[in-house]
C-alpha cells in the first residue's frame, strides 16, 4: 500500500514559540548518537565529532543555529550514499527482493537532524500535537505501550461478549512517499513555527544520491520526489506529523486504529 496524503485540517493552532538551538541540546543529541555508525560521503563517523566536540562546540553550534535561522540544510548533507546489501539466508539472489538498500548520510548533517527531531518531539509531547494512537518516533511511545492499549481494548470487548476482529498491515515506502506540501500543511496546522518549517522544506528539497553495490558505484544524481530520507533520525517524527490525521482514531472496546511508524492495527 502506498502512504496516504492527509487532508488539510480544518483549524490551525497558533504558532508555537521557537528558541534558537542551544549548545546543550546539541551536546545531548551527540552523546546519544552511535559513534560507530557507518558514515556517508564525508567518511567521518560520528565518533570524530564526539572526540572533537570540546574544541568545535562553538563552531558547530553557530553553524546549526545559522542553518535553521536561514531555513537552509546544506547540499552536502542532502546527498546520500546508498549501499545495497544482500539479505542473509535468501535462496535466490537473482531477484531484487533478496537485497536491502541502506542510505548513509553525512554525520554532521545527521547530528543537526537529530537535534531538530528532539526539538519537534518535545513540542509534540508538551503541546499534545500527535494523537494518542500514534506510537514510535517520539520518546516514551514504545511498542509495549501500543500493545498494552490494544490488548486492553480486546479484553474489554471480550468482557462484553463481543467478537474481536483485528487487521494488521503496513504501508510500502512510507518515508519516500511523504509529500512536502501535505507535511507542511500538517505542521502548520499544529503550530510548528515558520522558522522550523522553512528548514524542513530545505531538508526535503533537492536531494541527491549515488548507489553502490560491491565495487560498483554510480554517479551522484538528483532524486525526484525523494520524500523523507530513510537514514535520517528526523524522518520518524516528521512522518508522525504527516500521518497524524489518518491515525487519529483512538482504540476502545468498539473499534480504533493503532500505529507504530508504518505498522497499522485496525480493530
Amino acid at each position: 500500500m502506498n502512504s496516504p496524503v492527509p487532508s488539510q485540517p480544518e483549524s490551525l493552532r497558533p504558532e508555537l514559540p521557537w528558541e534558537p538551538l542551544t549548545e546543550l541540546e546539541i551536546e545531548r543529541s551527540l552523546k546519544t548518537a552511535k559513534g560507530s555508525t557507518a558514515p556517508g560521503e564525508d567518511d567521518l563517523p560520528m565518533l570524530v565529532w564526539k572526540n572533537l566536540w570540546t574544541h568545535l562546540k562553538n563552531t558547530i553550534t553557530n553553524i546549526f543555529k545559522t542553518c535553521v535561522e536561514l531555513g537552509h540544510h546544506p547540499k552536502q548533507w542532502r546527498s546520500a550514499k546508498i549501499i545495497v546489501l544482500r539479505k542473509p539466508g535468501k535462496p535466490n539472489y537473482s531477484v531484487p527482493g533478496a537485497y536491502r538498500p541502506i542510505s548513509l548520510l553525512n554525520t554532521l548533517g545527521k547530528l543537526l537532524e537529530a537535534v531538530m527531531a528532539r526539538r519537534l518531539s518535545y513540542l509534540a509531547e508538551k503541546h499534545n500535537l500527535l494523537p494518542n494512537s500514534q506510537f514510535g518516533g517520539c520518546p516514551g511511545r514504545t511498542t509495549e505501550q501500543a500493545l498494552l492499549i490494544l490488548s486492553g481494548a480486546i479484553d474489554k470487548a471480550w468482557y462484553k461478549h463481543k467478537v474481536v476482529m483485528l487487521i494488521a498491515f503496513d504501508l510500502k515506502g512510507v518515508f519516500n512517499g511523504v509529500n512536502l506540501v501535505s507535511l507542511d500543511t500538517s505542521l502548520q496546522a499544529r503550530g510548528i513555527p515558520m522558522v522550523a518549517r522553512q528548514w524542513i522544506k530545505s531538508f526535503m528539497s533537492d536531494c541527491y544520491a549515488n548507489i553502490g553495490f560491491d565495487d560498483f558505484r554510480t554517479e551522484t544524481q538528483p532524486l525526484a520526489h525523494a520524500g523523507l530520507a530513510q537514514g535520517s533520525p528526523l524522518s520518524p517524527i516528521l512522518f508522525a506529523f504527516f500521518n497524524a490525521d489518518l491515525v487519529d482514531q483512538p482504540v476502545d472496546s468498539h473499534s480504533g486504529l493503532s500505529v507504530f511508524i508504518d505498522d497499522y492495527f485496525r480493530c
